[in-house]
């Protein structure tokens, strides 16, 4: 394997261990294991591209994409549930003043 196809294969394995770190973190750390692994993937595509090795770059990219969409649905899901956390409270969380 040549120096740059190891390269490549550094950067991605740097990218699939921010995303497992991502998967599992809060809030806060998971936006950073997400711009993590975005950055090595970054990289890895632009050496993919800089070598002309379409089907790394293609790979690559579809991983990239993945890793995204994962983001964004877990983003979205935290936005709504923090969004709609007071409707689904318990009966004895909530005040029982009456009119």
């Amino acid at each position: 394997m040549s120096g740059t196809l190891a390269e490549i294969a550094r950067l991605e394995k740097l990218a699939e261990a921010a995303y497992d770190a991502m998967y599992d973190a809060r809030p806060p750390l998971a936006k950073a294991h997400y711009e993590g692994a975005m950055l090595y993937l970054g990289r890895a595509l632009a050496e993919a591209e800089r070598i002309d090795d379409v089907a790394a770059f293609e790979r690559l990219t579809l991983r990239r994409d993945h890793f995204d969409n994962v983001f964004q649905q877990s983003v979205s899901r935290r936005r709504l549930r923090s969004l709609f956390k007071g409707l689904y409270a318990s009966p004895q969380n909530r005040s029982l003043r009456r009119p």
